[in-house]
């Protein structure tokens, strides 16, 4: 059936209350790892930006919709997640540059710290957007020429492409002229081997569900 049918009762409440929920969460950890990402930190000897933590959870979240959805749907989400992103930048630029009350202070400390994510908000969204949107059309051919059989290789070979796609436009974008270059390659094949093992790790989980739901719907 046609997602867009279905009727907001009974089943089609559950149903669109679960896309709802996926939307919001993929939106927010969008939104939370950019801000995030204004921080260099070291994990054993690898350089990453911390919003590289959670960012992976958004490739999950983007799979679990277009499973339930669609392509067209899911790309929805992913533009409107790049228009939050710019959206919050926009509202950090205005309440910056608004003049702070002397009684309490200069407070240039919000500026200095949030106003440098404009070069990661246009990394993320530019790198984001085009790199969802291959993915999705990727995901979607592998859908086509197989079917509802080897479900597992529509995320595998999807993100085995999107996710360097991504990331190297994204770490250029944000990162280059502000880090050295050496740093910069490390935050990007970190970066990189960070989301490839979040995949490979939650890929069974994500399969695992369908797997479920497939045996819940023939008894």
């Amino acid at each position: 059936m046609n997602p867009y049918k279905q009727t907001i009762d009974g089943i089609g409440t559950t149903y669109w209350a679960g896309v709802v929920l996926l939307s919001i969460l993929y939106v927010v950890l969008s939104m939370l790892s950019n801000l995030s990402s204004l921080r260099i930190i070291k994990v054993f000897t690898l350089s990453m930006d911390a919003g590289s933590l959670f960012y992976p959870l958004t490739f999950v979240l983007r799979d679990m919709l277009h499973q339930k959805t669609n392509l067209t749907l899911t790309n929805r989400v992913v533009v409107y997640a790049g228009l939050s992103n710019f959206l919050m930048f926009s509202i950090i630029y205005v309440v910056s540059v608004l003049p702070a009350d002397p009684a309490v202070g200069p407070q240039t400390a919000f500026g200095q710290v949030l106003l440098p994510s404009i070069r990661i908000i246009l990394g993320s969204v530019i790198a984001g957007v085009t790199a969802e949107l291959l993915d999705g059309l990727i995901y979607q051919a592998v859908q086509r020429r197989f079917g509802e059989k080897r479900r597992y290789l529509r995320v595998v070979l999807s993100n085995a492409v999107s996710i360097p796609f991504d990331t190297a436009i994204m770490s250029t974008i944000a990162f280059y002229g502000l880090i050295d270059n050496a740093t910069l390659i490390s935050v990007t094949w970190s970066n990189i081997l960070l989301k490839y093992a979040f995949s490979f790790i939650l890929l069974p989980l994500f399969y695992l569900r369908i797997a479920k739901r497939q045996l819940d719907g023939s008894h």
